[in-house]
């Protein structure tokens, strides 16, 4: 996973580190169960995983896509498909902002669409501190970009929960 990410890489955007420490650390998590699929042989091509709480303080039903890498847009679509028709899921949910370019289109063709409840209760946020005494105004620019603008970041679920 952490070949394949680095592979395709940042898209330009900022992002989590995405090595083979980060992941084998963050799916040790003992708060969610976790569930891959694969799409490749001898070299990985794309994953999903699925990621269903374990805690009495979320909702235990949803399962969520917390991650999701393909190194093309139709291996990212039969990841997302394969995973409709063999999940059955009562609620399947996932983050559709700041997703790479085509994600939030594949999401509503197969019929994922905003949730209004959740999303009065949510606001979009970003949490930039500086970390230098002194610091500019340009201190909230790295390599000029601009890390207060949501669209710079690529987040996914797993680098929030």
């Amino acid at each position: 996973m952490a070949e394949l990410s680095r592979t395709i890489g940042s898209r330009g955007r900022v992002r989590h580190v995405r090595d083979r420490a980060y992941f084998e650390w963050r799916y040790r998590n003992p708060l969610a169960a976790y569930r891959f699929l694969f799409w490749g042989g001898a070299s990985l091509q794309g994953y999903l995983v699925l990621e269903r709480s374990l805690s009495n303080l979320m909702d235990r039903v949803v399962v969520r896509i917390s991650d999701w890498e393909a190194a093309d847009r139709g291996i990212r679509a039969t990841l997302l498909k394969a995973t409709i028709q063999w999940g059955r899921f009562r609620e399947l949910a996932a983050w559709s902002q700041a997703q790479p370019e085509g994600t939030a289109d594949l999401l509503v063709t197969e019929g994922f669409a905003a949730h209004k409840e959740r999303l009065s209760r949510q606001r979009s946020a970003l949490l930039v501190q500086l970390t230098r005494a002194g610091a500019n105004g340009d201190a909230f620019r790295l390599h000029g970009v601009d890390l207060l603008d949501l669209s710079n970041w690529e987040l996914r679920l797993i680098d929030a929960l």
